[in-house]
């Protein structure tokens, strides 16, 4: 509707894809090996189960219409009678021989009839029993009276063979895939473990490198603005005082102060000395000398890996930079708390805000790329006139491939 204005919300996750491989390839390693073994027995048992069933669903029709058929034949012999008694089995039996004669023996191994209580009156066997059998019947009746029913054995003898045939080779084929599946992807996996390492590296080589600048200035360019302004004190008192030295002096001790800020930044001995807390609340106070009014929150912290300490520092350096710089706000809020297995930082202000569908800076990008490195995840949420949010999250185990 005309007059509202929504909030936008920029989600920089944390896995990137360097990252996400390495929480891959850590889930991978613990549940690839029971869905590696499932497929491959999956695999050996599709074929052999298909065809057992099939089997077993064409021999229980073919079953089926031979009970029919042989009770068809009985009940005609014995039509007129009301039961089947022990007499009948003799013509019984003469009926089952000239039917499996005429049929063949090949599949039907045991034929039976049974009287009206379920009693056997004849039985024949045509060849040796085999397993598996399927085992069908079928009523026999003479107009209304029911005589009995007639069972029928059968079976297939290659059957057997055929399914331990089927499962050698779908047992190999599926051994082939689940091997497959299991190397193949580990393998990749652990590249992408390499290119993690890799990056964490990196980001300690550039920490280390901020760590030579920084002792490079202070060790150099500063003492050399030093030993200026003690120069330039004895020039004073040897010559007098002048407002060409006077301007050169302020010149000379701006200089020093940007030295030792732009040191500070490039080592924080805060972190070092006396703690992540410590530290966040030192740039927090920092950007309150410039003006803005600040609530601070940061709740006691257990002892925290190195690199999750210096992550956590750098991201609330970017946020609150860009607060100083950017935000032109008013006041801001800074809690830094525990909160179950992740450490929450979150940088809000009431400026003016931004659209952040317009894109993203290169200190947001990093803030991204520390936090993925750590599994952690980064958002900034922000509309026009309705300030920003900058929040961090990052587990406090921090794992060293």
């Amino acid at each position: 509707m005309p007059g509202e204005t929504s909030t936008a919300t920029l989600e920089l996750p944390g896995q990137s894809s360097v990252q996400m491989a390495g929480l891959v390839s850590a889930r991978f390693r613990r549940g690839m090996l029971p869905l590696a073994a499932g497929t491959a027995l999956c695999v050996a048992l599709s074929a052999p189960l298909a065809d057992f069933l099939l089997e077993r669903h064409d021999l229980a029709h073919r079953g089926q219409a031979y009970a029919s058929d042989l009770a068809q034949q009985i009940a005609a012999q014995e039509a007129g009678k009301s039961a089947l008694a022990e007499d009948d089995a003799r013509a019984v039996l003469q009926v089952i021989a000239a039917a499996l004669q005429e049929r063949g023996t090949e599949d039907i191994v045991r034929v039976e009839v049974l009287d009206a209580r379920g009693g056997e009156i004849a039985a024949l066997n045509s060849r040796e029993a085999n397993w598996p059998l399927v085992w069908t019947g079928a009523p026999l009746a003479a107009g209304a009276s029911r005589l009995g029913a007639v069972r029928v054995a059968i079976g297939e003898p290659e059957w057997i063979e055929r399914d331990l045939l089927l499962l050698g080779v779908f047992g190999g084929l599926g051994l082939v895939l689940g091997l497959a599946l299991y190397f193949f992807p580990l393998r990749l996996f652990r590249e992408e473990d390499l290119v993690l390492l890799f990056a964490r590296r990196s980001v300690r080589a550039a920490e280390e490198e901020r760590l030579r600048l920084s002792r490079d200035l202070h060790d150099g360019l500063g003492q050399t603005l030093g030993t200026a302004a003690v120069a330039l004190v004895r020039l004073n008192a040897r010559l007098g005082p002048s407002p060409e030295a006077a301007d050169t002096a302020r010149l000379i001790d701006g200089a020093l102060d940007e030295l030792r800020h732009i040191a500070l930044g490039l080592r924080p001995p805060s972190l070092v000395d006396l703690g992540l807390g410590a530290a966040v609340g030192a740039l927090a106070r920092d950007a309150e000398r410039t003006g803005l009014a600040a609530t601070v929150q940061i709740e006691e912290l257990p002892p925290l890996d190195p690199e999750l300490e210096l992550t956590c520092f750098r991201l609330a350096q970017e946020a609150l930079s860009n607060l100083v710089s950017h935000a032109e706000a008013k006041s801001f809020r800074l809690t830094l708390a525990r909160q179950g297995a992740m450490l929450a930082l979150e940088v809000h202000d009431d400026g003016r805000g931004f659209s952040p569908a317009s894109g993203m800076g290169l200190g947001l990008v990093g803030a991204r790329e520390r936090a993925s490195r750590l599994a952690g995840h980064f958002s900034v949420e922000s509309a026009p006139g309705k300030g920003t949010t900058f929040r961090a999250l990052l587990p406090l185990q921090v794992g060293n491939p």
